[in-house]
């Protein structure tokens, strides 16, 4: 029985693609097999015939790294590494994802359309001031 991955894989192969297609999977898991400081401090940049390289952000790193070489490899097993190559290079800061909780609120310019209409009726300015922004709130509120 063929499997999707197994589908997936003969396509990038024939496709020429195959290398590329492991350095995504590779960066993918990155962050997984190696946590923490490492994580921060390299980074997975190029992959070709088994071989991969990988940026890290100074000297002292670069040094550091070539004992674990080995240990490396063990762990990227499933991606059929043969040698890591390490250089230093500045690593770009992560973007951290902000909580889209955390973002300012706005509304849509439909709900402020729908907040007219629905206040248009009263006649008071006030009143219909105090309403407009009760029926925004809630519409704002992340509450159903």
């Amino acid at each position: 029985m063929i499997t999707s991955a197994s589908l997936l894989e003969s396509l990038c192969s024939d496709l020429g693609i195959q290398d590329g297609f492991t350095l995504e999977r590779i960066k993918n898991k990155w962050g997984a097999v190696f946590k923490g400081t490492v994580d921060d401090n390299t980074r997975p940049v190029f992959f070709q015939s088994g071989r991969l390289t990988v940026d890290v952000s100074s000297e002292l790193w670069l040094k550091e790294l070539h004992f674990y070489r080995g240990m490396m490899i063990s762990k990227l097993q499933d991606f059929k590494i043969s040698e890591i190559k390490f250089r230093v290079r500045d690593i770009p800061e992560v973007i951290i994802k902000e909580n889209p909780k955390s973002l300012p609120k706005v509304l849509k310019e439909s709900d402020k359309e729908y907040i007219e209409e629905i206040t248009a009726v009263i006649n008071d300015p006030e009143l219909r001031q105090r309403f407009a922004d009760c029926i925004k709130k809630a519409i704002l509120s992340d509450t159903p």
